[in-house]
């Protein structure tokens, strides 16, 4: 989970690559950063047919994937347009957080409606 993030879901650069995702998945929105060692990183906005979460399914979801020559997305994140849905009991010691759909279960997407 990252809140940081404001999207859906971000999925790293491996299953990203592993699963084709930027070819696959139909692209909503592009943009190509070019760093100072002429580097190009393109962040992608996808969507995905279907995801669950916790036994709850989402259809349409936006998600964001990186492609290009820099490969530094190591970790896929839950982002803040998912988090906020629900309401989130986190058990450490156990491992297992438990979730319960809340009065913004039903929003609309983040980047859909910017």
């Amino acid at each position: 989970m990252q809140s940081g993030f404001s999207g859906a879901l971000l999925f790293n650069n491996h299953l990203a690559d592993t699963y084709q995702l930027a070819e696959v998945l139909p692209q909503l929105e592009e943009k190509t950063m070019l760093y100072s060692a002429g580097q190009k990183l393109r962040s992608l906005v996808c969507e995905i047919p279907a995801i669950t979460v916790g036994g709850i399914r989402f259809e349409t979801v936006p998600v964001q994937v990186f492609t290009g020559e820099i490969k530094n997305q190591a970790t896929s994140y839950m982002g803040a347009d998912l988090i906020h849905r629900f309401n989130w009991i986190i058990d450490k010691k156990a491992g297992y957080a438990y979730i319960q759909k809340n009065m913004y279960f039903e929003d609309s997407y983040y980047f859909i409606t910017k």
